[in-house]
């Protein structure tokens, strides 16, 4: 998995749950 921590709508989320399921969306 390609790691998208670069992109600007990333500081929209600040828990991990959030991050998980940020991640897993842009995943699938």
């Amino acid at each position: 998995m390609t790691e998208v921590w670069t992109t600007p709508d990333f500081v929209e989320y600040e828990t991990p749950m959030e991050v998980t399921a940020y991640a897993a969306r842009l995943a699938d």
